[in-house]
Order: C-alpha cells, then structure tokens, then sequence
C-alpha cells in the first residue's frame, strides 16, 4: 500500500538562475518494493496516474486526487516491469515467471496473458498496437495486441543475455539495452537483424531514453562496472558524448524546456544527477534516497519525476519547467482503445 508520508511547499525559484530543488516535495511510503537493479517498478501514464509495483502486487496511484488503489496480485512470483500504453488507458505487466498481462485500469480487468518467453521479463515498450518484451532468455518478441495469435516476430541470437531496458522513438525505432553490455538499435517491428549494435558500454545496459525534440539522440546509462552515461546519434551509430556518472546507472529522462537530462543512481550516494545537453557537464546533484535508486517515472508535463527506491520510498522532485500538452513524444505511442478492443 502507497502511504503519503511527506510533503514540502516548493522552493521559490530565483529570478535569473536554474532553481535545482533539494528536496523532494512528495515523498511516499512504497513497503515491498523489491531492490533489483533490473527491475522497472514505476511508471507514469499519459492520465497523470502511477503504476507502482511491490512484489506481487500493482498499485495505482492518481497523482491529481492523492488516491491509491490496488488493480493485482500475482498468485506467485513478481512484478519486474510495468508499461502504460500511450494513451493512458491499459498497462502491461512482465512477470518473474516469463508472463506479460495487459490491463485494462478502469475496468480493473485482465485483457491478455501473452506467455512466449522462456524467463522473467526484463522489459517492455509500446509502439501502436505492437508490444516489445524482452526477457532473461535474451530475446525481444514483438507482440500484435489486435490477434489471439499475438507473436508476430521472434528476435534471437543479437542480445547473449537478460534484455533489461527498451524504449521507442516516436518514429517506431526501437532500442534495446541488455546484460551483455549492449544497447541495439532496430529500425522497425518487422526486422530480425539491428541497424545498429552500439558496445561501448562495460556493465548492463538498463536505462536508456529517446530524446523528445531530436528523435535520432539516445541517451544510455551502464551498470556497476560501467557507471557511463552515454548519448548516441542513433541514425549513424555514433557515440556523441559520455560523462563518467560514478556509480551505476539505473534510470534517465529528458527536460525538454531546460534541454537537460536526469539520471537515477545507485551505489553508494543514491543520488539524481541532472547534467546539461550536449555538454554533459553535471550541473546539480540530488540527494535524499537512502537506498539504490531503481527507475524513474515522469509526469505527463515533463516537469515532474518520481523516483522508486530500494529504501521503499517514492520521491516528487520538481526537476524541470512544465510543457503545454504531453511532452513525451520519443516513445509509447498511443494504443487505440478500438485497437484493444478487438482482443476482447
């Protein structure tokens, strides 16, 4: 159960400087939220409502009226990622048992239970009416949610190990981040071979986000043995600037306003860290989590980021400056309802 254990007023902002807040202005209690680097526990939709994953359980928080509410429990195993379509209205659920169900949050209805992969689901991302799941058996299936026979296309022998971080541009360019250190690049929902193979990376691969305003950046982050944030010009391939983050890499997302990017942190300070764009030169540290920081989740106006916590905490920062509509262009588009419904 989601508990609102905190609350600070906002800073005032000065008139000529960035204002970098130091400290969250929401903080909630989040008990059984599973310390595990690979996993993605927190998501926000475009219906400014968070799906929160503890254990077994999801969690609905609805960040306009502060009510939570509880839409599943597995019979066994965890939840190890959620993804919201992009309209707001169904959210994908991967399992440690290798099942992804889809949602249906008003109804508080299972629509599917795709069961394809042979190990727990490390990832999942949505473009339209196909869903990409990638999982420990080192393979990405592309799903098509309109047919009972929803798997559509098998992507073996490019990833060796667990794929554990996916993201879509809004043009349908896929990436793919894994355990074998690897980010991939896939050009459509039909293609079997990547565009791309990026290795710069020394340490998994788990966060990674698509720049909103310039759809061929790519931002990635590595894991322990890396601590690299990296951004790519995907359409080439090549890597356009790094910067040395200091600890493992678990979460980025983009200001679209301030032109900056934000990264989650583990070990050993559990910090954010927001850095400036194209320079990478960090500009502000923040700090409060005292347990590895797990994923990041953003707010459908971009200024907003919630941050899911080993500490069993969620925090609110209020990072960046508020865009007109929803902001986030690089990836999830939306799934019609018409489309889903068909699967009924």
């Amino acid at each position: 159960m989601l508990v609102l254990v905190g609350q600070a007023g906002r800073e005032p902002r000065a008139a000529a400087a960035r204002a970098v807040p130091q400290a969250p202005m929401k903080v909630l209690d989040a008990p059984g939220i599973v310390d595990d680097f690979y996993s993605h526990p927190i998501d926000w939709s475009s219906n400014n409502v968070i799906a929160v994953a503890l254990s077994e359980m999801v969690f609905l928080f609805d960040t306009a009226s502060g009510q939570t509410e509880k839409l599943l429990a597995l019979p066994s195993g965890n939840i190890t990622t959620l993804r919201w379509t992009g309209e707001g209205a169904y959210v994908s659920v991967g399992t440690s048992t290798g099942e992804v169900q889809i949602w249906d949050v008003a109804a508080q209805r299972q629509l599917r239970s795709l069961r394809s992969h042979s190990g727990r689901i490390g990832a999942l991302a949505w473009h339209q009416h196909v869903l990409s799941s990638g999982s420990a058996d080192a393979e990405i299936h592309q799903h098509d949610v309109r047919m009972r026979e929803h798997l559509m296309l098998r992507r073996a022998g490019v990833h060796t190990d667990l794929v554990c971080g996916m993201d879509y541009n809004a043009e349908g360019l896929l990436a793919s981040g894994g355990n074998d250190n690897s980010v991939c690049i896939w050009e459509n929902p039909g293609s079997t071979a990547p565009l791309h193979t990026l290795t710069e990376h020394c340490a998994a691969v788990k966060a990674l986000k698509w720049c909103p305003w310039q759809r061929s950046v790519l931002a990635t982050g590595g894991g322990s043995a890396d601590r690299q944030v990296m951004v790519w010009n995907a359409a080439s391939g090549r890597l356009l600037m790094s910067a040395d983050a200091e600890s493992q890499v678990t979460g980025i997302v983009w200001g679209v306003q301030e032109k900056e990017l934000l990264t989650a942190h583990g070990y050993s300070r559990n910090q954010l860290s927001l850095w400036k764009y194209p320079s990478l030169v960090k500009a502000a540290d923040l700090e409060g989590h005292t347990g590895r920081i797990l994923g990041l989740a953003q707010s459908p106006d971009s200024s907003l980021v919630c941050s899911s916590s080993a500490d069993e905490t969620l925090r609110f920062w209020q990072v960046f400056s508020p865009c007109s509509g929803n902001s986030r262009q690089s990836s999830d588009k939306a799934a019609p309802r018409s489309i889903l419904k068909t699967i009924r």
